[in-house]
């Protein structure tokens, strides 16, 4: 069952479900979530909460996590 957009709760859907650990897979999953129906910059960058979590991505690649 999809939910309506207004109650989409990206970490729910999420590999893992809600309680599953924060990690890199379940991180690019919720940005991923987030940026199909997110906002974009000016320059096509992602805004808004897909931001936040793209940078939890990319600190992730950077050997942060």
């Amino acid at each position: 069952m999809k939910l309506p957009s207004h109650t989409y709760t990206p970490h729910a859907q999420a590999r893992g479900g809600p309680d599953g650990p924060l990690d890199y897979f379940r991180a690019v999953d919720i940005r991923d979530a987030l940026a199909a129906g997110g906002e974009r910059t000016l320059f096509g960058g992602l805004a808004g909460n897909a931001a936040v979590w793209d940078k939890i991505v990319k600190a992730y690649e950077k050997g942060g996590g």
